[in-house]
């Protein structure tokens, strides 16, 4: 005689059973079938949890050990954060015998590098657009000399950021240059060094081409706006706007400028045709 299976059974037993994922690691096998995979990275190896490590940024790391206690145990694990010390402070010397905490150590450095190296960018864009310290010549982008420019970027090597927007000033290097009417050196910029949006803003607010309007270089907005800038952005500055590029030069007195890029019509690409 066949007994009658519950609903709830008969429902319970239809759901298929995940197999088992292979893993060579066995502290981590067991628990790989778990839907809640943040409970069980912990768990994992620490070169594993250092090979994730070093493909996030610092803020990134400090907000996943704030997750729970499991993960706030990673602070403990004194070979995970030595092999991030070794993988991403090269160049620093290891203490042999170390006063806190590898995790307290590497966040220290890095905080340290990071000061430095916003240091660093800052000085680029006073020695860019500004005076030179003790000297009586501006810099590069006052001058639109594009081998002038080109060395003050190289000196910085790896390290550099083109789209680094400055604390101090809000500029970042397209926008000076936008700003200095140094036509050559954004044509430079945009062919040969990774600038991540032609209509990156400032802090401000300002793209380049409204840059270059407002200051009213003719010369420097036709290169933008042959390079793709968009014409149809609008910004608020002070009282005035939300205005576009052409409304900011007209408010200026650019009246010419204005026109070039009203009469201005963007290269329609196959696809679009």
């Amino acid at each position: 005689m066949d007994v009658a299976v519950p609903r709830r059974q008969r429902s319970e037993r239809a759901v298929p059973q995940c197999s088992p994922v292979p893993n060579s690691t066995s502290d981590t096998s067991a628990g790989m079938n778990d839907s809640n995979s943040a409970v069980l990275f912990p768990e994992l190896p620490d070169d594993v949890i250092a090979q994730v490590f070093r493909e996030l940024p610092d803020d990134a790391i400090v907000k996943m050990l704030q997750v729970c206690t499991a993960w706030s145990g990673l602070r403990h694990r004194e070979d995970l954060w030595r092999s991030l010390i070794v993988a991403r402070l090269s160049t620093w010397s290891m203490p042999r015998r170390p006063r806190k905490s590898w995790h307290a150590i590497y966040f220290e450095r890095r905080c340290k590098g990071r000061r430095q190296w916003k240091y660093r960018h800052e000085i680029l864009l006073v020695s860019l657009a500004g005076k030179k310290p003790g000297k009586a010549q501006y810099g590069p982008l006052r001058t639109d000399s594009v081998a002038g420019m080109r060395k003050l970027l190289r000196e910085l090597g790896d390290d550099l950021d083109v789209n680094f927007v400055s604390d101090v000033s809000g500029n970042h290097i397209l926008n000076l240059a936008a700003k200095c009417g140094a036509t050559r050196c954004v044509r430079e910029l945009l062919s040969s060094w990774p600038v991540s949006s032609i209509d990156l803003p400032n802090a401000d607010g300002f793209t380049p081409l409204q840059d270059a309007a407002y200051a009213g270089f003719l010369g420097t907005a036709r290169v933008l706006l042959q390079a793709g800038a968009r014409r149809d952005l609008r910004t608020s500055f002070g009282s005035k706007g939300p205005l576009t590029a052409a409304e900011w030069a007209r408010v200026k007195g650019h009246r010419e400028l204005a026109d070039t890029i009203d009469a201005h019509r963007p290269k329609r690409s196959r696809t679009q045709e």
